[in-house]
């Protein structure tokens, strides 16, 4: 499988469909859709766990950031 960058904007009333199934090798994979037709995120349901871990993170860090436009990015790994 190829990886792509793909950028979408979540809002506050953006669609979000989980989903889950169990694979033909009998593994369970979770699946998220975000808004109708932007994209579908997949994986383990651990894998999917870390990133709703990394996107509250995420959210948190943005939080505090409180507008200042003039604070420097830092990556979210080193915190």
């Amino acid at each position: 499988m190829r990886l792509a960058r793909v950028t979408v904007a979540v809002k506050e009333d953006t669609v979000l469909r989980p989903e889950a199934w169990v694979d033909i090798n009998r593994e369970p994979v979770a699946w998220l859709e975000v808004g109708d037709t932007e994209v579908g995120l997949f994986g383990s349901p651990a894998a999917l766990r870390r990133l709703a871990l990394d996107a509250v993170r995420a959210a948190e860090y943005a939080e505090e950031l409180g507008g200042d436009v003039f604070v420097a990015r830092r990556e979210l790994a080193a915190r």
